[in-house]
């Protein structure tokens, strides 16, 4: 099944490229060299016996020899040489909706409309949660205000496991789900929710700039600004209800959830947003394992998210790849749905998520193929710095050697 994941609305792109270069963080001066069997730069461009010099946080030169008996370039360039003869690297996951469970710092239980709230205020770089996500080989994640408020505020970039804090902003984030419903306080039904948020934005247009108060200023950086809007929504009426707003007030919009997708896709296709779909498992409904193939075969970008830090269920992310291929998806495009696209997704397309010379320097090193369940995760780098390397196996991993 031909795929069109990799390709992004213009106007996303536009309003989500917000994050400056310059915001990284100090990177590491030892040069890393990595030597493979294969090396996935994209989802669709590969190298067999690449050679990947990194350097300054960076990827600072890839190349690629005729065969393994070959000599290496770079070798004498390197501070460290990591050799896994029989592997295969890739970017790391990209997480563009991360929450990391119940987060009741990104949740305000008093106000729902609170969209001058900033998650990067509520990160916390210490979490060992970060290490664990890390490990899963998720080096870059936007962390979002919860659905829990209609309106909770903007969500920031991090790299998991790096304690030099968020890295910019990104999205505002709105809740049409029902999470976001609650009896002691406004609003109480989604009715009431679409209501409260048109109001909010019909003010924008009534009031002049200097006159908005913290809410009003930090919504209208959605009105035709450098910042898209993520929605949550799942039932048919609550996708209804984003797609309405979309329409109303051209705002550049993701779904996230959005399990009835499939219901609505001429109107998702013609209304041109895209999806971040919750991660599979081998136990999801029918209707969840269709549906990446169906948004595939309607041209809508998708991309999954949702990474835990749940030690015992391994990476969401893989799994949900993995079962994509077994369920129809081309294997290339499920590894751009955990790489490329929520990487565009995020405004980070730049940045993240490939391999190219100038690209951040994380990565994952695998036994084999990552759609594959069989292989295992053997080395994890963010931004040029092992922040995971697999217990050393004979029989299951790559030797590897130091100079």
């Amino acid at each position: 099944m031909n795929s069109t994941t990799s390709v992004l609305p213009l106007a996303v792109l536009a309003c989500l490229t917000t994050i400056p270069a310059a915001s990284a963080q100090s990177a590491p001066s030892t040069k890393l060299l990595i030597r493979a069997a294969k090396v996935h730069l994209d989802p669709q461009q590969s190298l067999d016996h690449p050679s990947l010099l990194l350097s300054g946080g960076k990827v600072a030169e890839v190349a690629s020899r005729p065969d393994a008996k070959a000599k290496a370039p770079f070798a004498g360039q390197a501070d460290k040489v990591l050799d896994f003869p029989d592997a295969v690297v890739t970017a790391g996951f990209v997480d563009a909706h991360m929450t990391l469970g119940d987060q009741s710092e990104l949740s305000e239980p008093v106000e729902s409309f609170t969209p001058e709230l900033r998650a990067s205020e509520a990160y916390d770089p210490f979490r060992k949660a970060w290490k664990q996500v890390a490990r899963k080989g998720v080096t870059s994640a936007i962390y979002s205000p919860d659905d829990r408020n209609l309106a909770g505020g903007f969500a920031c970039f991090v790299k998991p496991g790096n304690r030099k804090g968020s890295l910019g902003e990104a999205y505002l984030k709105l809740s049409l789900s029902h999470e976001m419903l609650n009896r002691q306080r406004r609003p109480t039904s989604l009715m009431g929710g679409v209501e409260y948020l048109r109001d909010r934005f019909d003010a924008l247009q009534k009031t002049e700039v200097r006159a908005r108060g913290r809410s009003l200023r930090a919504l209208s950086k959605t009105i035709g600004g450098s910042h898209a809007v993520v929605i949550s929504c799942r039932e048919p009426n609550e996708i209804i209800a984003a797609l309405d707003l979309v329409d109303s007030y051209g705002i550049t919009a993701i779904l996230v959830h959005a399990d009835e997708a499939a219901e609505l896709l001429p109107r998702i296709r013609r209304t041109g947003v895209s999806i971040l779909l919750d991660p599979l498992s081998f136990s999801s409904s029918k209707k969840a394992l269709d549906l990446p193939g169906k948004l595939a075969k309607a041209g809508v970008p998708f991309a999954f998210a949702g990474e835990s830090d749940n030690k015992l269920t391994g990476s969401r992310l893989r799994h949900s790849m993995a079962i994509a291929v077994r369920h129809g998806i081309e294997a290339s495009s499920a590894l751009a749905c955990v790489t490329t696209v929520p990487a565009a997704l995020a405004g980070l397309g730049d940045r993240v998520g490939s391999l190219f010379k100038g690209r951040d320097a994380d990565l994952c090193v695998w036994s084999g193929e990552p759609w594959n369940l069989s292989s295992r995760l053997l080395l994890v780098v963010r931004d040029g710095e092992v922040v995971y390397h697999a217990p050393s196996n004979d029989n299951t991993q790559d030797g590897d050697k130091t100079r």
